[in-house]
């Protein structure tokens, strides 16, 4: 019996042996982008809702 799945955990290992780290740094420079306030996207989303 195999267990096709075992395997892919596995594989997938690589993904818990460092930290995720999220940078935009280069996102924002090269598209001149920046992050959107958090509070204002959730009353934006809220205020859409609801009319």
């Amino acid at each position: 019996m195999t267990m096709p799945v075992l395997g892919e955990l596995i594989a997938m290992l690589y993904a818990t042996e460092h930290p995720h780290i999220l940078d935009s740094a280069e996102t924002r420079r090269t598209l001149g982008l920046a992050p959107a306030d958090l509070d204002a996207a959730l009353l934006d989303t809220v205020h859409g809702l609801h009319g």
